[in-house]
């Protein structure tokens, strides 16, 4: 008896050590709200769990409005801070109602995981030195029947051009990749293309896809173009003035000019405008330049060549 509880007191301290050092783990270390992704390689990201939480949501937006979109401005140019104000870790969640319910449910009985997230914080390090946060949505796809399933082939972790059936699609987008979701891993995965870990000669018995089939490729894979964004003259310049340069700007303005350096203030201002109206119409252009790829398909029969080359 005396160990069985020693045993879950280990449990419950090791689960509420989630924010130790991932790095030191083996290759998918995972804990109940972090995972390692693409472990030891170049494109290596720590993903961490979070649950929107819904008065937290409600309050941050009432502090919004009360700060007269000061605060807003603030989490707008720093996503991770308004993450942690309105979502909370998935893990934090089951310790809390473990703490709340202790004699009812044991701690572990909340057991929450990445399965549960709505939204993910990325850590990208670059070689030690540089960190950078990424927050991505996790999209979850199902179907549009009454039983809201349909069988989507998922490619294996491992490769090898094998696939199994799914009925639920979960996966978050980053740096162009797709992460997608492994049931029994209970982690993500980096979706790789259909030539990893296949042999030459199985690409010679490979048949073709019928329209169904095409759908549900692409629904995993995505579309096979570029897509360059064509914002509009006005999402342009909003984005652009809500620069914090800018918004420096606008605060360096009222300032001379309640000192009466008028001459100064419409000096900031016309420099700034021409700014403004200088990089938007770089990007502008740079966007309605029209990409135009050529690409021509041949489809030869390998099994008439073999038998021309032995006549």
């Amino acid at each position: 008896m005396a160990y069985q509880k020693s045993v879950l007191f280990a449990e419950v301290e090791d689960n509420l050590h989630f924010d130790m050092d991932l790095k030191s783990k083996e290759k998918g270390a995972v804990n109940n709200c972090q995972a390692v992704l693409n472990y030891d390689e170049e494109n290596e990201i720590t993903i961490t769990g979070y649950r929107l939480v819904k008065w937290k949501w409600f309050l941050t937006m009432f502090i919004m409005v009360g700060s007269a979109g000061l605060l807003w401005l603030l989490l707008y140019w720093i996503p991770k801070w308004k993450l942690l104000w309105t979502h909370e870790k998935v893990h934090k969640i089951s310790v809390k109602m473990g703490k709340l319910f202790p004699l009812i449910f044991p701690p572990l009985f909340f057991k929450v995981d990445l399965a549960k997230a709505d939204t993910l914080l990325i850590e990208d390090e670059y070689k030690k030195d540089y960190k950078r946060y990424y927050v991505e949505k996790v999209f979850i796809y199902q179907g549009n029947g009454p039983t809201k399933k349909f069988d989507i082939p998922i490619p294996d972790p491992h490769g090898g051009a094998t696939f199994k059936i799914l009925h639920t699609l979960r996966l978050f987008f980053c740096k162009k990749e797709t992460y997608l979701w492994d049931e029994e891993l209970k982690s993500f995965y980096l979706l790789k293309g259909l030539d990893y870990n296949v042999p030459n000669d199985q690409f010679y018995q490979q048949m073709a896809l019928s329209k169904e089939q095409q759908e549900l490729r692409r629904l995993v894979y995505g579309p096979n173009d570029i897509n360059v964004p064509n914002n509009s003259i006005g999402y342009l310049l909003i984005t652009e003035v809500l620069n914090p340069f800018y918004i420096f700007q606008v605060a360096s303005v009222i300032l001379w000019t309640s000192d009466e350096y008028y001459y100064y203030a419409a000096a900031i201002v016309l420099m700034s405008v021409s700014g403004i109206v200088s990089s938007v119409y770089q990007t502008k252009k740079v966007n309605c330049v029209p990409f135009l790829v050529a690409i021509s398909v041949l489809f030869f029969n390998f099994s008439q060549f073999s038998r021309m080359k032995k006549i």
